[in-house]
């Protein structure tokens, strides 16, 4: 099969939002579950989850967190808080790769910053998500 690329989130200015449900691997019948997933982020402060279902018609309790490294189910920006990459200093800037194999039948992508002090969405302190890709 060949490699299909989607934009399964872009930038929205509130904290925290979910992107569209996505076709999984799962659901082209394609039985190597491999999915490769790209983040590009400006000056971004806050957690990315992919979360992946098996159902063929979810709801919003079918979806659960995909692990995207050894150590946890989200990607926290900055990577590193004594350093961060972006221009103003409290986010990173940088494009960020994760591949994992499973079966989903969908996938979608969410940023979530509730465990901020911050109550509204200021793209100065919080930066963007310019797009996360996902290629099956």
């Amino acid at each position: 099969m060949s490699t299909v690329s989607y934009t399964m989130l872009t930038n929205q200015s509130t904290l925290s939002y979910t992107g569209e449900q996505i076709r999984g691997d799962a659901s082209y019948g394609s039985g190597d579950g491999l999915h490769t997933v790209s983040v590009q982020v400006t000056d971004f402060v806050g957690r990315i989850y992919i979360e992946g279902t098996l159902s063929s018609t979810p709801t919003e309790s079918d979806w659960f967190p995909i692990y995207l490294t050894s150590s946890g189910t989200y990607a926290e920006y900055p990577l590193n808080s004594s350093i961060p990459t972006g221009d103003l200093g409290r986010g990173d800037t940088l494009t960020s790769g994760f591949t994992f194999r499973m079966n989903a039948m969908y996938l979608r992508a969410r940023v979530d910053r509730s465990y901020l002090v911050d109550t509204v969405y200021s793209a100065d302190q919080h930066g963007q998500v310019d797009k996360v890709l996902l290629n099956v």
